[in-house]
């Protein structure tokens, strides 16, 4: 496997990602105003300004460390030969939307990549507790830095 995820571009990552956990930590909603707040397809399904946000965030940040890099991302139109060709980054920009939306503290910023369809990475980021868990195919899993 390529070292595509070494330390420089990990520590990147690690940076952009908590950015976009600030961005989430710092979102407040008004119960009477319903514009961050719109209803997708399903019964307890929303996208906030902040999902769309995050994921344009993570979306840019990602381009400038993997120029090449193709996204499927939940808030987006994706395509499925994407997942299977070159370096694809799976991302959910929040994980939890509803537990968001109400303040629950129960979210988190989901990203996995897939190389030519294959897993080589994840990353689940806690703003709430500042916990990032990342793993990497060839190096195991780390729970901010620890194995």
């Amino acid at each position: 496997m390529m070292n595509i995820f070494n330390d420089k571009n990990l520590d990147l990552f690690e940076k952009l990602v908590k950015e976009c956990g600030k961005f989430m930590l710092s979102a407040s909603f008004d119960e009477n105003d319903s514009s961050d707040v719109m209803k997708k397809a399903g019964d307890a399904d929303f996208v906030t300004v902040y999902d769309k946000g995050i994921q344009e965030k993570l979306i840019n940040g990602l381009l400038e460390i993997f120029p090449d890099a193709h996204f499927f991302a939940e808030e987006k139109d994706n395509f499925a030969e994407d997942t299977k060709n070159g370096l694809c980054f799976v991302i959910d920009p929040i994980d939890g939307t509803t537990n968001f939306i109400h303040n629950l503290g129960a979210s988190t910023i989901s990203v996995g990549a897939l190389l030519n369809g294959k897993p080589i990475f994840g990353c689940v980021y806690d703003p709430y507790r500042d916990d990032i868990f990342v793993a990497v195919e060839g190096k195991g899993a780390y729970r901010n830095n620890d194995k």
